[in-house]
């Protein structure tokens, strides 16, 4: 074992002193911050700026009932700026205070203290020794550790592939305990002798003005200082301060060369109070509004390296606004999807994006050409404290990436079956932006199904939670943009919105194309045959595609006037009423059966998810259920179902609808999915309960004209829907036959 593993592995056994007193793992390196900061000073001859009566020597002579009396005033003293005039005496010192109740217990502790050998035959351990307690601490505490502490692993190789450079700015606006400027420091000193082969103005450059930094909580703050401390760090611009609030855009936190930084995740308390920030103005987590102050805060040509959650990657609204506002200013060259288990909890599922700010201040065209993509998460096993991450996990991402800091290194995609993939800018685009790339088949299992401990259960829960509040907390604010005044009539009824008509389902689908149901006896199942869709597999808004059965092809052609295509929308009529599902493409000339019927939007009058939407609103089910038949197996008429009435808005505010849909949807499945978790792993239902209203009301609101505003210069819907019924009246009438299926 080295010398600081022993240093820290007794450290950390002291804290057994304090715990009885319910001191918790946090509190105790806080004290030990004011303790060894004390003894630090006294093994390198450096109590100048000590008071006497406060110095090591003092303490360890103070008889035992005098001991806890002189360290508390000592606690007060050197916070105080008026007493000391070192600032950063004072900003370790300042508003602290000791959680020691007994004096018995401080003179074992400062005992103990003394008592260890600090020196090793390659330097002092002091740093090293401060370093492993709160790696101790991360690993111990397990309810929000990740806001403070990221695995030095990981740091040391988002350091050595960003390759920091002396005379370069570099910023870390949520710097937690500093690991990130420590080990951009560490990387430079190792380059320049330890700086000594610099120039003097160089070296002073280096000590107190490259390293920029931002702290939000204060006893984070106190950790921060003291570990910069005792790695011989001094810098000037490092603030007790929130980055989203107007300290985060000084001057000094602009135009840095390199920024490195995993910033806290979760709801932020409400949205960020400073004006540049125009995409993340109104969200209010932290992971989107801090990767909007890194673009901002990278000068041209600046480069970043930034761990954030998956949802960063594939939020809809602001989210999706904030990729391609990154896209456009930055090269995002790369991304690492990162093992799980690496942060406090084993549902944390997290990223880091490499990018670098292009050399024009507002590109013409994407600075992103492609994304590389690096999976380092499918079928790895989760990591812990009983399988610790380390260098070696990532050493073939570090070759892929290349010894290019921007990521212009020669590159090979590996393919399906590697895990290092090239994706065009045209591809993302074409998957809505949406950067949560994944191609292989992950076997590995669930991480969560290794919890044991309570406190590693109670910090899933809460993790689960966290992010179940942030998508509602969201939800409930994009809800709010652009509010529509209600417009429920005095009647009990629905005054619909200027623009807006009103048409029957039969009206919304073309002449040739009827709403219709299906096979009335498919028999056996037909391997090679002609798959046909029942209710059963019509599940969440998709087809249960491997289950879907197939019949003969004499069968299909007695009842091809159901046939159906891509984008025909299928509704369970029968049994369980109201399920509603798109055909996929695999599908295309398929069939159903007489529990489903077929809805083939009319193109040009209505949009099909338009459609689709309406189909699962509470203003549909109302009329299900006016016209449902039967008790035991209830079930549709066709006829009443092609009588059903939609609302009908413009076509272009059906588009903003069906947008606007698609976000608030995602976003209640992504709560709907973290709480699900929580459900497994408490049994309790009462909150997936409360979605599914939250849902219904959600469609409610679209079909009452309240979810977009009416813009009027959209054509009115009443004017294309008189159109087609008068193209319908002119044209010529079908002569029917007899029918060889049911209509």
């Amino acid at each position: 074992m080295n010398p600081s593993a022993n240093l820290v592995n007794k450290l950390w056994r002291l804290c057994s002193l304090l715990r009885k007193d319910g001191v918790t793992y946090q509190q105790y390196v806080t004290e030990l911050t004011y303790l060894l900061f004390l003894k630090m000073a006294s093994e390198q001859k450096d109590e100048s700026r000590i008071p006497e009566k406060y110095r090591w020597g003092a303490l360890k002579a103070a008889s035992e009932t005098d001991v806890l009396t002189r360290y508390r005033q000592a606690l007060i003293d050197l916070g105080d700026g008026t007493k000391i005039p070192d600032r950063s005496v004072v900003a370790i010192f300042q508003n602290a205070a000791t959680i020691v109740r007994e004096p018995a217990n401080l003179r074992k502790l400062i005992d103990a203290i003394d008592g260890l050998h600090w020196f090793s035959e390659e330097r002092d351990a002091f740093g090293d020794a401060y370093e492993g307690l709160l790696q101790k601490m991360a690993e111990e505490t397990k309810r929000g550790a990740g806001q403070y502490f990221t695995p030095r692993v990981l740091i040391k190789v988002m350091v050595d592939l960003m390759k920091p450079q002396v005379g370069e700015v570099i910023q870390d606006p949520a710097a937690g305990t500093g690991g990130f400027l420590i080990a951009a420091d560490q990387h430079m000193r190792a380059a320049t002798d330890d700086y000594f082969a610099l120039s003097p103005k160089q070296a002073k450059f280096q000590l107190s003005e490259a390293l920029r930094g931002l702290e939000n909580v204060p006893d984070t703050f106190r950790l921060l200082l003291m570990n910069l401390h005792l790695h011989k760090i001094d810098p000037d611009h490092l603030d007790l301060a929130d980055t989203l609030s107007p300290s985060g855009a000084q001057t000094r936190f602009k135009n840095a060369d390199l920024i490195l930084t995993n910033p806290p995740f979760g709801p932020a308390g409400g949205p960020p109070t400073r004006d540049d920030l125009t995409i993340t103005d109104r969200v209010s987590s932290y992971q989107l509004p801090f990767v909007e102050h890194v673009i901002r805060a990278l000068r041209l040509g600046g480069r970043a390296a930034v761990v954030v959650p998956d949802n960063v990657l594939f939020d809809d609204g602001r989210g999706k606004l904030l990729r391609q506002r990154l896209m456009s200013w930055c090269n995002l060259h790369t991304i690492l999807r990162l093992p799980v288990g690496l942060f406090y909890a084993q549902g944390v599922k997290t990223n880091v994006l490499f990018f670098t700010r292009a050399t024009a201040e507002a590109p013409l065209q994407d600075a992103t050409e492609a994304v590389w993509i690096y999976d380092a998460r499918a079928n790895v096993p989760s990591y812990g404290k009983t399988n610790p991450f380390k260098a070696s996990d990532l050493a073939a991402f570090v070759a892929a990436f290349g010894a290019d800091a921007n990521g212009e290194a020669p590159r090979t995609d590996e393919g399906e079956e590697g895990s290092f993939r090239r994706f065009t800018r045209a591809e993302i685009a074409a998957r809505g932006d949406n950067l949560d790339i994944s191609w292989l088949k992950d076997t590995s299992g669930d991480p969560e199904d290794g919890l044991e401990t309570p406190v590693e259960i109670a910090a899933t829960i809460e993790l689960h939670l966290t992010l179940a509040l942030d998508e509602i907390r969201t939800l409930v604010e994009e809800l709010e943009e652009g509010q529509v005044e209600a417009k429920w009539s005095g009647g009990g009824g629905v005054t619909l919105p200027e623009g807006w008509s009103e048409a029957s389902l039969e009206e919304l689908t073309p002449l040739g194309a009827p709403i219709i149901y299906g096979i009335l006896q498919p028999g056996p199942h037909v391997p090679d045959g002609i798959p046909y869709v029942r209710p059963t597999e019509i599940s969440g808004g998709q087809i249960d595609l491997p289950n879907v059965r197939r019949t003969s092809q004499r069968i299909a052609d007695q009842y091809s006037r159901s046939t159906i295509r891509s984008g025909d929308l299928l509704l369970s009529i029968v049994g369980t009423i109201g399920k509603v599902a798109e055909t996929p493409a695999l599908l295309d000339g398929g069939n159903i059966t007489q529990s489903s019927c077929r809805i083939r939007a009319q193109e040009g009058l209505v949009e099909r998810k338009f459609l689709q939407a309406f189909l699962r609103s509470p203003v549909a089910i109302t009329q299900y259920n006016a016209k449902r038949l039967g008790t035991a197996v209830p079930r549709l008429n066709i006829a009443d179902i092609r009588q059903f009435r939609c609302p009908l808005p413009p076509l272009a505010e059906q588009r903003r609808i069906t947008a606007k849909l698609a976000t608030l949807m995602s976003r209640g499945a992504r709560a709907r999915r973290e709480l699900g978790r929580v459900v497994a792993l408490t049994g309790s239902i009462t909150a997936l309960a409360l979605l599914d209203r939250l849902e219904a009301a959600i469609l409610a609101k679209a079909f009452r004209g309240e979810l977009v505003p009416q813009d009027p210069n959209d054509e009115p819907a009443s004017v294309v829907l008189e159109r087609i019924r008068a193209e319908r009246a002119a044209a010529p009438k079908a002569t029917r036959g007899r029918r060889r299926g049911p209509a």
